[in-house]
């Protein structure tokens, strides 16, 4: 039998509450379904100004997916920032996917409770890191310098360069506007959401080790 949307959802959500001490009241839980009903996902942003960074318009957040059809495996993801798509895109801090078989419910809470302890601990460290990066100033030729850099190393595929030079030239979003690392990071993010589905998470994970050496950021 395939895993029970309504019970992997409410498992998700009882442990997100329980590990962050949260009340229904401080969750924004959204639900999507795609492929004639087959195909479910699922989201929580946290709205407790304990888990929410107002510089950076941050929240921490919680994705998962679930298929009847068993198209997809179960997926979820944690951290500063996530979400799953149902064209197979999916990124996140922290991921945890299982294939559907016949003894996954033996599996699934320890899943769980991975990726919601995980998430948590990440969503600290990203805020730490971007209020490093929002503190080193880059200007535009810099900016684009290092887009260049990060072609050359393999990490930015031409159409992506291009994305982020325009995000450099008019932000998609005018809180990302900023002449600092955090702004061209920013502007990664955007261009990483394009390429293909199943290379989406060793995107944004390359993406990640990109800032992290080339600004000697701490945890």
């Amino acid at each position: 039998m395939p895993v029970a949307n309504g019970d992997l959802s409410r498992m998700i959500i009882d442990c997100v509450k329980s590990t962050h001490s949260l009340e229904n009241d401080d969750l924004d839980i959204t639900f999507g379904l795609s492929q004639k009903d087959q195909q479910m996902f699922g989201q929580i942003v946290v709205k407790n100004e304990a888990l929410y960074d107002r510089n950076f318009d941050s929240g921490l957040m919680y994705a998962w997916r679930n298929s009847y059809n068993k198209s997809l495996s179960v997926a979820a993801l944690g951290g500063a920032s996530c979400f799953i798509c149902d064209n197979g895109q999916m990124a996140g801090d922290v991921m945890e996917l299982r294939k559907h078989t016949t003894n996954i419910w033996s599996e699934l809470e320890t899943i769980v409770i991975r990726c919601v302890e995980g998430g948590g601990a990440n969503f600290q460290k990203a805020m730490n890191q971007a209020q490093q990066m929002n503190s080193i100033e880059l200007d535009e030729r810099r900016m684009a310098e290092l887009a260049g850099y990060a072609r050359y190393q393999g990490i930015l595929a031409p159409q992506q360069e291009s994305i982020v030079l325009e995000e450099i030239r008019n932000p998609s979003h005018e809180a990302h506007g900023v002449a600092s690392a955090w702004g061209l990071q920013c502007a990664f993010t955007q261009a990483m959401k394009h390429g293909p589905a199943g290379e989406s998470i060793g995107r944004h994970r390359k993406t990640q080790e990109f800032f992290e050496a080339e600004f000697a950021l701490a945890a």
